[in-house]
């Protein structure tokens, strides 16, 4: 990914986009680029953000709150069949269910509480 300046949509400021570690795109302040970066640019090589010397603009710019994704609202329940207890957290169409302490899966019956097609998280 090239570090070309470009415009912030909300408030106009110039930022660059960068990749993190996870390979998402995060915008950048620009001043926050050192000669390292903007050498490594040139190379072709992408540097990586780095929050240690980086400035993300979602800290500067005052809109950002206008781009940040809504958090997920997570209701926590147990559910106790015989001598076995499951902790189960769900959100909309994703259900996690932890393993129980023996390490064997856990299995859980959806009985229509999440809509469409849930995802199951296993930790």
């Amino acid at each position: 990914m090239e570090l070309k300046p470009t415009e912030c949509r909300s408030c106009g400021q110039s930022i660059v986009w960068m990749k993190t570690e996870a390979g998402k795109n995060i915008p950048v302040d620009p001043e926050s680029l050192d000669a390292e970066d903007l050498e490594a640019d040139a190379t072709g090589t992408a540097p990586l953000f780095d929050a240690k010397r980086h400035i993300s603009h979602f800290a500067t710019c005052p809109d950002a709150d206008t781009h940040r994704k809504p958090t997920k609202k997570w209701q926590y329940a147990t559910i106790i069949a015989g001598n076995t207890q499951i902790d189960v957290a769900f959100s909309g169409d994703l259900l996690k269910v932890r393993k129980a302490p023996d390490g064997k899966t856990t299995q859980v019956q959806l009985a229509g509480q999440l809509k469409g097609r849930p995802r199951i998280i296993v930790e």
